[in-house]
Formats: C-alpha cells, structure tokens, sequence
C-alpha cells in the first residue's frame, strides 16, 4: 500500500546531491512527485522539500540512508502543508521575477 509522504532535507551544495537522493528512492520503488529547493544565498547550503509515496514501512530506512550521505546537514519528515505553501511562494517569487524582467525591457524599448 503506498503512502504520500514530505521529507524536509537541508544540505551543501554540491553537484550530483539530487541524483542521490532519487537513487536511494527509486531503489525503494518510492516515486517523487515534487522537489522543491530553496538555496541560501548566505550560506553555501540549500532546503529541500521531497514529497512523495511509498511503502510507510521503507520511509524511516530512506530518511536514515538519507542522513548518511556526505552534504546532508539535516533530514526529517516534514508536514505537506509545508511543502504547498513554499511551493506556493516560489510561484509568486518567480511571477514577480517574470513581470519585473518584462517591465524592464519594455522600459529598453
């Protein structure tokens, strides 16, 4: 029986960390149904929302092979309504971030 869960992941960045991330999963036959990253511009370091589904049974070995890898600095289960309302304000960032950029090169011509 699968199960939707969120994972909440703090890590460095680095290249290939995601891949990783979905390997362990895809080697549990867990699917990910979103990936949400926000990165840090002071630290060196980026927050990940993982929300997927899965075997309940398997969750708890994920998040601990998870943690095993070398850039993490945290995992833990995270609530889904976490996951919606940043995702939410990544929406609203970048519509704001795409109407600034076309007002400004309306404004060039």
């Amino acid at each position: 029986m699968k199960q939707n869960y969120c994972i909440s992941i703090s890590f460095n960045n680095k290249p290939g960390f995601i891949i990783r991330v979905a390997l362990i999963l895809e080697r549990r036959g867990h699917s990910i149904h979103s990936i949400h990253i926000n990165e840090r511009e002071a630290d060196a370091y980026s927050e990940m929302i993982l929300v997927g589904s899965g075997d309940p049974a398997k969750l708890d070995q994920i998040i601990k092979q998870i943690s095993k890898l070398v850039d993490v600095i945290s995992v833990e289960p995270a609530e889904e309504q976490i996951s919606v309302s940043e995702e939410a304000a990544t929406l609203v960032s970048l519509s704001n971030y795409a109407y600034n950029s076309i007002k400004t090169k309306a404004a060039v011509s």
